[in-house]
């Protein structure tokens, strides 16, 4: 997590900054802040940032949903996911194309997780997942 020195930012960077540790607080991941005193060398030219296995998450609202992605979404995507091959319809959708990239994530972090555990735990999410990889990222250049 980067954060800037209190006199070397604006106090909209501080409140984000502030924003960005309460929800690492509340989300229970282990965290710790680099601090940094030129924000416009930071991702996006602002901070908070937050440094993970797989880079940078910039922004402290994307920041919040990659935290809620992370845990709590598994149960809601699971259950929205129901018995069906995609989130909405018989087909891939916007929703899928928005959604799959944070559970593929997951499931490629270089270390075993507790949240790497819980989806691969999940038949329904991990056959998602699979699904997605073949028929969204098919033709993309990605190394999966």
């Amino acid at each position: 997590m980067q954060f800037p020195a209190v006199s070397a930012v604006r106090f909209s960077n501080m409140m984000d900054c502030g924003k960005a540790m309460i929800l690492l607080q509340m989300s229970g991941q282990a965290w710790r802040p680099e601090w940094h005193p030129d924000p416009c060398k930071a991702p996006l030219g602002r901070l908070p940032a937050l440094r993970t296995p797989d880079g940078i998450v910039p922004d402290s609202t994307l920041i919040l949903r990659w935290l809620i992605l992370m845990s709590a979404d598994l149960d809601a995507l699971t259950v929205q996911l129901g018995e069906r091959d995609w989130l909405f319809g018989d087909g891939p959708s916007a929703a899928d194309a928005c959604t799959l990239p944070v559970p593929s994530m997951i499931d490629h972090l270089p270390v075993q997780t507790p949240l790497r555990a819980n989806l691969r735990a999940r038949e329904s999410l991990m056959g998602y997942v699979a699904r997605g990889r073949e028929r969204l990222y098919a033709g993309l250049p990605l190394a999966l």
